[in-house]
């Protein structure tokens, strides 16, 4: 018999010290969440009230996801004023000009990706047995993101934070959905393991395209004349 947290029968939810900010301070608040999900995600998930706020878990996760895409940002404007190696077919003040929008963009953008990969999710943990809601699945992913502040760390930072969300939200779907391990589980792999896939696949397609067309990809560099096509002459009789 699967192991099953019953969150309605003797267990009390408490308020994360994020959503008792107005008390303690926002940035106190804040921090000591931080902390928490990063250091004891199980205890503070025993915590989180299924049918809490949605803008509470919103406001906390935004903020690691917008300082890792504006870090980002940063370092991609640097790398070009320094380098100035923009990539083939664009020039450094495309990229500048890109990173720039997104440092600006990063709340909205923070904001879209936690509302798209939550709906994401919540199929799969409905699928594993989550009957909690759309609200329950929302408030895990967002407080979920706060390891996301390690990604901006090269090669070290997006393998540690893509490990370490998979025990988050195993943590998270279990204790705040009342799920078994089993099932929270498979609720985070399977997404992870069809963008696997997904991925690869796009990956053999495109070199595939690239093998079986040997001009895809090549462009000539500015002011280069087009090759004269070739006629051929008569046959003389």
């Amino acid at each position: 018999m699967e192991e099953t947290i019953k969150l309605e029968e003797g267990v009390k939810t408490e308020q994360t010290p994020w959503e008792k900010r107005k008390d303690i301070g926002c940035l106190s608040g804040w921090i000591t969440t931080w902390k928490e999900v990063v250091f004891t995600p199980g205890a503070f998930f025993n915590k989180v009230n299924p049918k809490g706020k949605i803008t509470d878990a919103l406001t906390f996760g935004i903020v690691p996801v917008s300082i890792s895409i504006i870090i980002s940002g940063i370092i991609g404007i640097l790398y070009q004023v320094i380098a100035k190696k923009p990539p083939v077919g664009m020039t450094g003040q495309q990229i500048i000009m890109i990173n720039a929008g997104l440092i600006i963009l990063s709340p909205l953008l923070a904001t879209i990706g936690l509302f798209v990969g939550s709906a994401i999710y919540h199929l799969f943990v409905l699928l594993c047995g989550g009957r909690k809601g759309f609200r329950a699945t929302f408030r895990v992913m967002g407080y979920a993101n706060a390891i996301a502040i390690f990604s901006p760390i090269p090669i070290a930072g997006p393998l540690f934070v893509g490990i370490y969300s998979i025990m988050l939200l195993t943590k998270g779907f279990k204790r705040v959905h009342g799920i078994s391990t089993a099932r929270a589980v498979w609720a985070v792999l399977i997404p992870v393991i069809i963008g696997i896939l997904l991925f690869v696949l796009s990956a053999v397609l495109l070199g595939l395209f690239l093998t079986l067309t040997p001009t895809a990809g090549q462009i000539a560099p500015p002011g280069t004349p087009a090759a004269p096509s070739q006629v051929m002459p008569p046959p003389t009789q």
